[in-house]
């Protein structure tokens, strides 16, 4: 059992910058074992998810042809596992860390996470493309909205981890304001997804093509995923610049399953419509961007629609 008095009198102790009285020391300890038990119920969650789906990953993934987006998906939902379970062992009172150890830790974090976030965002532009085969204008601009937020979230997150200040379990208690750019800025993309994709979607269903399987699983799959991590993004950016002390990072561990979650998932639900449409009509497959759809025909609307 842990010894919170005790701690919190080493804390006081060995570093600079703590709340002073032994109580709000305590505190801070209570912070750090919500953030510890936070990440580790995000893990499990991962890991339950991928369990009770691994039959659809044998069934409608493994049996696609290698390319980028097949080895997307099996980064975005065994690598985000890896990684918290890799960062289990920092920000608890049973290991102690020097001041550059942190550093360390947090540069990996703020990297991998990057990573995680870079490798779902490169399924969901794919998606737009599928929906706009041929529209250069949207094309390239979603590379570029793209690009413009993984470096403005590197950025924000390289100049902000230096500046993070933690106790010696590396516990952070506090985050400097630029990681509020760091979270802000993939909000700001995933509401233009999810607002082009709703427009695609609305011009379908006037045009009477809204019942196409594969279209009504894009749109449902892009309603969930970008509820899940607007909320989140949202949080975590109100957490980084109002929450007290140690609490800044309670949700970090969500942060990455959330986006490890909706990435897999879509992929898998994807492929399943693209399955029982193929297996129902016998139709030939393509494929757009590594990802398999049923015929060109059959699932997207006329030029009409903005194509």
């Amino acid at each position: 059992m842990v010894n919170y008095p005790l701690l919190a009198r080493q804390l006081q102790d060995g570093f600079y910058g703590l709340p002073a009285t032994p109580a709000e020391l305590e505190d801070h300890l209570f912070g750090m074992q919500a953030v510890t038990y936070s990440t580790v119920a995000a893990l499990f969650f991962l890991i339950y998810d991928v369990a009770i789906t691994f039959d659809d990953e044998v069934k409608y993934i493994w049996p696609i042809s290698w390319g980028a987006t097949k080895i997307d998906f099996f980064f975005i939902r065994y690598f985000p596992i890896l990684f918290l379970i890799s960062i289990q062992f920092y920000g608890t009172p049973r290991f102690t860390y020097s001041n550059h150890d942190c550093y360390i830790w947090n540069t990996y974090q703020a990297l991998a996470t990057i990573l995680i976030i870079a490798a779902v965002d490169y399924i969901l532009l794919l998606r737009v493309f599928a929906l706009y085969p041929g529209n250069r204008r949207i094309k390239y601009l979603t590379w570029s909205l793209y690009f413009a937020e993984l470096i403005t979230a590197s950025v924000g997150l390289g100049l902000g981890v230096p500046h993070l200040r933690y106790d010696q379990f590396c516990g952070v208690f506090y985050a400097p304001t630029t990681f509020f750019i760091a979270a802000g800025v993939p909000i700001v993309f995933q509401v233009y997804l999810f607002v082009i994709t709703t427009c695609k979607f609305i011009r379908a269903v006037k045009s009477g093509w809204g019942t196409i399987p594969i279209l009504k699983i894009i749109m449902r799959d892009s309603t969930w995923a970008f509820t899940l991590l607007f909320l989140i993004l949202v949080t975590e950016a109100f957490l980084y610049t109002m929450a007290k002390d140690a609490y800044i990072g309670i949700l970090f561990g969500w942060l990455n399953a959330a986006f490890s979650f909706c990435g897999y998932r879509i992929l898998i639900n994807i492929n399943r419509v693209g399955r029982i449409r193929r297996d129902a009509t016998r139709t030939e497959d393509f494929t757009d961007g590594d990802i398999e759809f049923t015929t060109r025909v059959s699932t997207n609307p006329p030029e009409s629609l903005g194509g």
